[in-house]
């Protein structure tokens, strides 16, 4: 087959009567192209969160109360949940943050900050999140 067998009539080829059937045509075709390419991509992985970021979070009670039910295992809404029930679990019993989710040095130091600022300001709160993840195994 040659290739000009292959290329798409030229609206001049379909004359002016095609022209609407000809634009539908090529808007279609190039939407199920686009919706195949971006359904066959994965969601990329949230960033980590910056120290500034994680300062903010960890001067707010409720935003800490809301991150330790997320590393618990629980339902919850926060921008780095994921981040959280990921990490958090093995940053709490161990010290130390998953090579999947924390991918360099100042990922692990930012991470071994946060869970002792964490124990530090709301020693209540961590140490209920440690006994609930003891008991859980």
């Amino acid at each position: 087959m040659s290739m000009e067998a292959l290329a798409l009539p030229t609206p001049e080829k379909v004359g002016h009567s095609g022209n609407m059937s000809y634009s539908w045509t090529v808007s279609a075709v190039l939407l199920v192209a686009l919706v195949v390419v971006v359904s066959g991509q994965r969601r990329p992985a949230p960033s980590f969160p910056s120290r500034t970021e994680l300062e903010l979070a960890l001067n707010n009670p409720s935003t800490v109360r809301k991150a330790l039910i997320c590393i618990r295992g629980y339902q919850c809404k926060l921008p780095y949940g994921q981040l959280l029930r990921q990490a958090g679990p093995e940053l709490i019993m161990t010290g130390r943050c998953p090579f999947h989710v924390c991918k360099n040095r100042r990922e692990q130091e930012l991470a071994k900050w946060m869970i002792l600022k964490i124990q530090e300001k709301y020693p209540e709160l961590f140490y209920n999140a440690v006994n609930d993840l003891s008991r859980r195994g």
